[in-house]
């Protein structure tokens, strides 16, 4: 399941994809990507503010490189806190191994900066696709595991952004950039820690 990206009815014909999708005045709000083989006229574009970064690191004549995390997640809604007797309304959770479902970023149309956002799948289903949760969670060797994030953490806040339906982890992270530090609030057994985080660069395969 795609998200975080701009559904709209402008026609994206054949080799358009990577062009610009304008608002009324003018201004460029998303780059065309993709659209509904099964639809009529529907497409979707990436978000110009998650394409600023990519462009940023090209303009400057950087290798193409993408933040990466280490985890696998789920984006909290009602069903998801319903479900899993969670005890806050918003945020991402890292799933243990019996919870049913958890978001891949690594599925395609996810990105997060998780085990490599998206990041994408859907939220609160297991952004992505309900698959089953692996023990992995948290990948060995991942900035998150160096920096301590553990199954069943619950990340609230990063860089002081509140997680929320509008603001999910995969679209905060898409703002940082490999080597960069971000802070998170994680909610752990009742308690919120902060614990910094040294960004990796997602893995090719990822």
């Amino acid at each position: 399941m795609l998200t975080n990206l701009i559904q709209t009815d402008t026609a994206i014909n054949p080799g358009n994809s990577g062009g610009p999708l304008l608002d009324p005045s003018g201004k460029v709000i998303g780059i065309n990507t993709a659209v509904a083989g099964n639809s009529q006229g529907i497409g979707f574009s990436i978000p110009i503010n998650i394409a600023r970064p990519l462009l940023a690191q090209a303009s400057a004549g950087q290798p193409l490189a993408r933040p990466w995390l280490g985890i696998r997640f789920t984006t909290i809604d009602a069903s998801v806190k319903q479900a899993n007797n969670l005890p806050v309304d918003n945020g991402a959770w890292i799933p243990t191994a019996d919870a049913a479902t958890v978001q891949d970023p690594n599925q395609q149309g996810q990105d997060p900066n998780g085990q490599g956002q998206g990041g994408q799948g859907q939220r609160g289903q297991g952004q992505f696709g309900g698959a089953p949760v692996a023990q992995d969670s948290v990948v060995a060797g991942s900035p998150a595991e160096k920096a301590g994030l553990k199954a069943g953490d619950i990340i609230t806040a990063i860089n002081g952004t509140t997680l929320d339906a509008t603001h999910p982890l995969d679209l905060v992270m898409s703002q940082a950039a490999p080597g960069d530090t971000v802070k998170l609030d994680v909610l752990r057994d009742g308690s919120t820690i902060q614990l910094s985080v040294v960004l990796g660069t997602r893995p090719a395969a990822a």
